[in-house]
């Protein structure tokens, strides 16, 4: 098919021109396409339709325009257009829309501009203007075209305009610039841009009074409405024409007509690793190390180890020489923070966890990647054995830690950092260590005078020396100091040192005890904040994950979000937070433990009492303890709303109402949903055992339920598990039978998803247990369906079909549609496996009719599968390929790969049935690439029928 909307809005099928319907039918096309392939709301289709002030009829009268649009376009377009969770959506193909082809178009016509290929770019620029008939949405209702402001087409195409005239004069065809733009410069007074190239044109016609002329409207255009002069390049270009330049004029050598591609395809290529950071901007120094760490390179040392005290720069070091010896490990380079001494993340990150991202980041798909330690161990040592790999584990506990992560072969390379001396690492593993220590006095010189610059440094040697030592020559202390004189008005060099004498707190620098050297350095900074950045600071170190957002700091110290980002604003300046991401905030782990010694100093000392180093700012008795809520909070309510955009039809939970000063965010769509909870998705994990460890066990159960819409979506089920075991335990010790039984389903689910059946098993029972004591139906009608799947697996179909039907029966009394829909599909997916055909067929027709008017695409997928089965064992092969063909579209449409991929295989057998072998054969394949990617138990099966069709 093919569909216009730059000029009335034109559906053609074949050689045939279909009629588009009355004019509020046009609209709703001309809606949907100018966002093809993209979901529209009902709610902004309605407003499209009949503007600010629709009917009260206005969502029953747009699905009638819905289905005689449909209609409209006949058999073969009907399916074009679909129901959405919130809305529809049209679906055109490659070369079907003529906004798509223009825009297409445009860019190639763009890029050989670039290239100064310019007959090749007049060419596409022509072609691109060819496909307009007159004004976008020229038919449809107004309410419509002002819905979807095609003007900004327009403008494209204004551009796209001068596009070409570029390109024709360059090739010296003046003539056809003058009739493309005489039209143009009309319509558009005070467009620079276009009279500029009229006058070009015009002169190389030989009409240079002409050229003239059009140089004087537009100056007297623009000063008569805006009371301002033509630019400089316009007025220079008048100059030019006044002078009668010759160099105006092109010899018409423009390159080749037919040029090349102006972007050639990229060859696929396996991905390669390059996770290390960025290197240390201002690294200096550690000689001495670098060359300890080349002759364990040289002796093929596995592992090395950076051990000393904080601040003194291991890590700086471990990236700084990781990136220079990169190159040797042709494998890659993993990097991972551990997190061992961060007071926020407890014992740090767990080593399942990370074997878990250094198998996704070789390539592993999440089916690939086992459940359990000691396997995770064996994958991610299998995997490494044949590379050279280069590895980095930055901040770790103990040797304890870094074991499991170490890698399998001699070629690798496991660089690890650590304030502990790792003595098991050295005996058990043979890690050769390099201690690092305080920095030689003519290092720590070096360093200062390269941040300070050297016409500072050589005003003041003895100033500078003198800092060196006060800062105990800890780099981490003279980065700062030297970031206090470069950020701070009017603070000199010598009046730093001048502070450091006088300061009896900071007296321990001279001690040389580099701990108390970081915290007295860090008061520098701290002191020097606005009372309202202090006060932000210390509550950003209660923060449970490994950073935070602008909005969800903004509800931690209940401010506005506005005043919240200057205020953040201020901190980075200072050096005391890092803005790592847009928007996105964190300590290094060192500021992270002073900010929670200055809240809880800030804390005993009381609202008016003076606060931590002698704040007045507001600290009251128990500000660490509301902050910690509000947060909580805000990630509990923004998480429920984000889900409930994902699965608009899912059981929500109830929540207590927010706590004063907490504002959470409001995704606006879907879309913005996902991207949240990709964002957020660490600190939710770490926000459920925050929660707990605080005593908030309510919020540890309901951040819980919150994760499941999008963990499930990504297969993130491992963390899922992780975080529901943490909220069962909070469950059960506030004695909330409800809450426990919740979990117990949710856990069931996860260790289904795992085929953890045995324990999905009793974690079922054990929510049903509890719904059926407590009289709650919705949550005995959840239990019964967790209960149904895993009886299925195992086999016992009788009683999962009896968990399914009484499921369905207790929706039905509580009238709620979704659950109704989902059991009569899991009910006809069992009766399927207890040969009760017919019976089948009838629960996964209603399922489906269900899962349409609710708009569940997923839904509708699964259903249209299990109508497929049942036709393929009726032997009505037609009807079965029909809905299993419409199966994969759904399921490939939501990025379902593993579904798509069953329904692929489904589709495979129904075409061997209905003697279509090649179709079948195609079906197979494409199931095949994904079951081996994610090492779905089904693969053998598929292989061997696509076996049998080679024999045959």
């Amino acid at each position: 098919m093919r569909f216009g909307v730059l000029g009335p809005v034109t559906v053609t099928d074949g050689r045939t021109e279909l009629p588009a319907g009355a004019p509020l039918v046009r609209s709703l096309l001309a809606v949907l396409l100018f966002e093809a392939g993209q979901s529209v709301s009902e709610e902004r289709l309605i407003e499209a339709l009949w503007g600010a002030a629709p009917p009260a009829s206005a969502k029953a009268s747009l699905q009638n325009l819905v289905l005689r649009l449909r209609r409209g376009l006949g058999a073969s377009g009907a399916e074009r257009v679909r129901r959405t969770l919130d809305g529809y959506l049209v679906e055109v193909g490659p070369g079907e829309l003529d906004l798509h082809e223009f825009e297409a178009l445009r860019r190639t016509g763009t890029a050989y501009l670039a290239a100064e290929q310019w007959r090749a770019a007049a060419e596409e620029l022509s072609r691109a203007l060819a496909l307009w008939r007159g004004e976008p949405l020229a038919d449809a209702v107004p309410s419509a075209r002002d819905a979807v402001q095609p003007h900004h087409v327009g403008e494209a195409r204004l551009q796209t305009v001068e596009l070409l005239a570029r390109a024709w004069l360059r090739t010296g065809r003046y003539d056809e610039v003058v009739a493309l733009l005489g039209p143009v410069v009309r319509e558009h007074p005070w467009r620079e841009s276009v009279h500029s190239h009229l006058m070009h044109a015009l002169y190389g016609t030989g009409r240079q009074a002409d050229a003239l002329a059009v140089y004087q409207q537009l100056r007297s255009n623009l000063i008569g409405e805006l009371g301002i002069e033509p630019s400089t390049v316009v007025a220079q270009l008048h100059q030019r024409i006044l002078a009668g330049d010759p160099a105006l004029l092109t010899t018409g050598s423009a390159g080749p007509a037919a040029a090349p591609a102006p972007a050639a395809a990229v060859k696929p290529v396996d991905v390669v690793p390059r996770q290390l950071p960025p290197r240390i901007e201002h690294f200096t120094g550690r000689r001495t190390a670098l060359a300890a760490l080349a002759g364990l390179l040289d002796a093929a040392a596995p592992v090395v180890a950076l051990v000393g005290t904080a601040g003194v720069g291991k890590t700086a070091l471990a990236v700084r020489w990781a990136g220079e010896v990169a190159e040797r490990f042709p494998d890659g380079s993993l990097y991972v923070n551990l997190r061992g001494f961060d007071p926020a993340s407890g014992p740090g990150v767990e080593p399942a966890q990370v074997l878990r991202g250094f198998l996704r980041a070789l390539g592993l798909a999440p089916g690939e990647i086992p459940s359990e330690l000691d396997d995770l161990v064996g994958l991610f040592r299998s995997l490494t054995a044949d590379r050279r790999l280069l590895v980095v584990l930055d901040n770790a506990r103990d040797a304890e830690q870094v074991r499991p992560l170490l890698c399998g072969a001699a070629g690798c390379l496991t660089i690890v950092t650590s304030r502990d001396r790792l003595t098991g690492l050295v005996a058990v593993d043979g890690a050769r260590t390099v201690p690092l220590d305080l920095l030689p006095a003519p290092e720590a010189v070096a360093l200062l005078a390269r941040r300070l610059g050297a016409d500072q440094a050589a005003a003041a040697p003895e100033a500078v020396a003198e800092l060196a030592e006060l800062c105990a020559r800890l780099p981490l202390a003279l980065n700062i100091a030297a970031a206090r004189i470069a950020t701070v008005p009017h603070l000199e060099l010598t009046g730093l040192v001048a502070l450091l004498r006088s300061d009896e707190r900071l007296a321990e620098l001279e001690a040389g005890d580099p701990s108390a050297s970081v915290r007295a350095v860090f008061s520098w900074s701290y002191r020097q904040l606005s009372p309202a950045a202090r006060r932000v600071f210390r509550l950003l170190g209660l923060q449970a994950g490994p950073d935070i957002s602008a909005a969800a700091a903004a509800s931690l110290v209940a401010l506005p979000l506005r005043e919240t980002r200057a205020l953040l604003a201020e901190l980075v300046g200072a050096h005391l937070l890092a803005e790592q991401t847009a928007g996105r905030y964190a300590f290094h782990d060192l500021l992270r433990v002073y900010a929670v010694e200055q809240a809880h100093a800030a804390e005993g000392e009381g609202a008016g009492a003076g606060g931590a180093d002698g704040d007045r700012d507001g600290a009251g008795a128990d500000e660490p303890g509301r902050a910690g809520l509000r947060v909580l909070d805000h990630y509990l309510h923004t998480a429920r709303a984000a889900g409930l955009l994902l699965f608009p039809n899912q059981m929500p939970i109830d929540t207590d109402p927010v706590t004063p000063g907490t504002v959470p965010e409001e995704p606006a769509d879907s879309e913005a949903a996902m991207a949240w909870f990709a964002a957020e998705k660490e600190v939710l994990t770490a926000a459920v055992s925050a929660a707990a460890g605080a005593g908030h066990d309510a919020h540890a159960w309901r951040l819980a339920w919150t994760l499941v819409p999008y963990f499930g979506l990504r297969a993130l089920h491992h963390d899922l598990l992780a975080a529901e075991r943490t909220a069962l335990a909070a469950a059960e010790r506030a004695g909330d039978a409800a809450a426990q039984g919740r979990t117990h389903r949710l856990l069931s689910q996860s260790c289904y998803q795992l085929r953890l059946n045995d324990l999905a098993l009793a974690h079922g029972r054990e929510a049903l247990a509890s719904s059926v004591a407590l009289g709650d139906p919705m949550a005995e009608a959840g239990s019964h369906r967790a209960l149904a799947f895993v009886l299925e697996r195992l086999g016992e179909y009788g009683e999962a079909v009896e968990h399914t039907t009484r499921a369905h029966e207790l929706f039905a009394a509580a009238d709620y549609l979704p659950g109704q829909a989902w059991t009569l599909q899991e009910t006809a997916y069992v009766l399927i496996r207890l040969d009760r055909h017919q019976e089948a067929l009838a629960c996964s027709e209603r399922a489906l009719a269900l899962f349409r008017e609710l708009g569940d695409r997923f839904g509708e997928a699964a259903a249209c599968q299990t109508i497929g089965d049942v036709h393929t064992w009726l032997a009505d092969h037609d009807r079965a390929v029909e809905r299993h063909r419409r199966a994969v579209a759904l399921f490939e449409e939501l990025g379902a790969r593993e579904q798509g991929a069953g329904a692929l295989a489904k589709l495979g057998d129904a075409c061997d049935a209905a003697g279509d072998r090649g179709a079948a054969r195609d079906a197979w394949q494409r199931a095949l690439a994904v079951y081996e990617e994610v090492e779905h138990p089904d693969t053998e099966a598929v292989r061997e029928k696509l076996a049998g069709v080679v024999r045959a």
